[in-house]
C-alpha cells in the first residue's frame, strides 16, 4: 500500500494519495465538540494569520507543575508558507524558563493548507522547572519559519504577543506530624 498524508494540487485542493489515486480530503474533527476559549485576542501577523482566542490561564503556578494552553488561530487570507508556533515562558530579562514549539495545525494540516476562515486549535503544555526562582514570568506566543528560524512579524508591534503574566511560586511545605 502506498499512501501520502496530503498533497496540494495546483488549485490548492487538499488530497490524499492512495494506490496512486488522488482523493479529495474533507477535514473532520472527531470527538465531542469543545467550547471555544472565551478570552478574546486580536493578534494579526504580517501573513494573514490571526490569534483569535485562548483559554483562561492560572495567575500562579507552583514549580514542577504543568500548564496547558489552548490557542485558536484563524486564516484571514491565503497563507503561502508553513510556520511553526512557539510558546515561551520568560522572566523579566527575557531568559527562557519553558517553551514548546509546534506547527499550529499539527503536522497533518500545515499553515500553507489553511483556507480563508479556517479556525485551528493548538494545545501547548509547558512544565515549570523544579528549580525555577519564584518570580513573575511572561507567557509569549509567536510564529516562525522552521527552515530559516526567522520570526514572523506582528502587524505594528514586534514578533511576539504577550498572552499572560504568570507568578511562579514555591510550594508551601506542610508541617510534619509528630
Amino acid at each position: 500500500v502506498e499512501a501520502s498524508l496530503y498533497t496540494l494540487s495546483a488549485e490548492g485542493e487538499t488530497a490524499v494519495t492512495l494506490l496512486g489515486e488522488s482523493q479529495p480530503v474533507i477535514w473532520l474533527n472527531s470527538g465531542p465538540s469543545v467550547a471555544e476559549p472565551e478570552q478574546r485576542l486580536n493578534t494579526q501577523w504580517s501573513e494573514p494569520i490571526e490569534l483569535v482566542c485562548m483559554d483562561d490561564l492560572p495567575e500562579a503556578l507552583e514549580r514542577g507543575n504543568e500548564m496547558t494552553v489552548r490557542l485558536v488561530w484563524q486564516a484571514a487570507g491565503e497563507v503561502r508558507e508553513d510556520y511553526t508556533a512557539f510558546l515561551h515562558l520568560v522572566d523579566a530579562d527575557g531568559m527562557l524558563l519553558a517553551q514548546q514549539d509546534q506547527p499550529p495545525g499539527g503536522i497533518f494540516y500545515p499553515t500553507s493548507a489553511w483556507r480563508v476562515g479556517d479556525r485551528i486549535e493548538t494545545v501547548f503544555t509547558l512544565t515549570v522547572p523544579d528549580g525555577s526562582a519564584p518570580d513573575s514570568y511572561r507567557l509569549l506566543a509567536g510564529l516562525y519559519d522552521p527552515d530559516s528560524g526567522e520570526r514572523l512579524p506582528i502587524d505594528g508591534n514586534g514578533d511576539v504577543t504577550l498572552l499572560a503574566k504568570i507568578d511562579v511560586e514555591v510550594e508551601e511545605s506542610s508541617p510534619e506530624s509528630e
